[in-house]
């Protein structure tokens, strides 16, 4: 039986998910086992990828057609049901690579460290096109607190809260620790914040990882996609579903530090969207709970004394705020 399952979830992107699949068999770690699977693409997305795999003529590769689009959600815990018997669980976004080396330096660290539940790399930043930015990849790393980290075992859970040091994609889960831990909220669907909610589940459990300063994994950034942070920050459904998870916690130290200020970063957010529909009430009422659980954010205060003196001219900058994010 393999040791790794690489599960890879792809929707409408039949032009990148090829060059996922390459990077993967490309690895000098040999010892895996991949499934493609297709979250409802259009037809000819759809024929496309699952041509591509036919043709490989390679066993350990397949393709799956889901029956419904569950999101991120539902392919997680899709692949977690599928990694049956491998020790350790990948999932790959379609439009992502690794370098030929990643998956034999995290078996090296994971099988040295038994103790950690996973394993993530430096990454590189590129384009669609394959060009690679060294801007974004500099910014990458300074957002997600990579270059103030030495290297070597990591705690996941107050810097996920913190900068979100850790990704999900490329990851490698201990299988085992990602079942003790839950995996995610069992009443959450969807796409975002799957990511989170499983990272946060695996560190409250005490989980740590292996954090590789060594560039060893491609992330492509391009539109339309998740990682647009300011897209979630006022997308209704992801910034409800930050409060509940979040609500529904507490922790210890900095973490809870993290998690009071985090939450009330979504409550203010929260207040931004109900504003912007004109429902000042309950906006008020978010802006009040923000300021109760995180009273430190000037932020806060001023959308705060925004909101009590000049709700209708806050409305307009958020709309405005808004419409920029087309």
């Amino acid at each position: 039986m393999p040791r790794i399952f690489v599960g890879i979830p792809t929707r409408n992107r039949p032009a990148l998910v090829p060059k996922a699949i390459r990077s993967i068999l490309a690895q000098t770690a040999q010892d895996f086992r991949v499934v493609v699977s297709d979250n409802q693409s259009e037809p000819a997305a759809r024929e496309s990828v699952e041509r591509f795999v036919r043709e490989l003529g390679d066993a350990r590769v397949s393709y799956v057609l889901q029956p419904e689009d569950g999101g991120e959600y539902g392919q997680g815990r899709f692949f977690l049901a599928e990694a049956r018997d491998e020790e350790y669980l990948v999932i790959l976004h379609d439009d992502d690579v690794l370098d030929p080396h990643y998956l034999e330096t995290a078996l090296f660290r994971l099988d040295g460290h038994p103790d950690l539940a996973a394993f993530f790399a430096n990454p590189w930043i590129f384009a669609t096109d394959g060009r690679r930015s060294e801007e974004r990849t500099v910014r990458y790393r300074l957002e997600h607190g990579r270059d103030e980290h030495p290297g070597g075992a990591v705690d996941l859970l107050a810097p996920l809260l913190r900068c979100g040091m850790c990704p999900i994609s490329g990851t490698v889960f201990r299988t085992r620790a990602l079942r003790a831990s839950g995996f995610v909220d069992e009443d959450c669907a969807g796409n975002y914040p799957f990511e989170f909610n499983l990272l946060m589940r695996l560190g409250e459990h005490g989980g740590r990882a292996w954090f590789e300063r060594e560039t060893l994994i491609g992330f492509c950034f391009h539109e339309g996609q998740l990682r647009n942070s300011m897209r979630l920050q006022f997308n209704e459904d992801v910034v409800a579903t930050m409060i509940k998870l979040l609500e529904r916690r507490r922790f210890r130290g900095s973490a809870e530090l993290w998690r009071r200020k985090t939450l009330g970063f979504n409550h203010r957010n929260y207040a931004a969207i109900l504003l912007a529909r004109d429902d000042v009430g309950a906006a008020r009422h978010h802006l009040a709970r923000a300021l109760r659980i995180f009273p430190l954010s000037w932020r806060t205060w001023v959308y705060a004394a925004v909101g009590l003196a000049a709700p209708l001219a806050l409305r307009e900058r958020v709309r405005a705020q808004l419409a920029s994010l087309g």
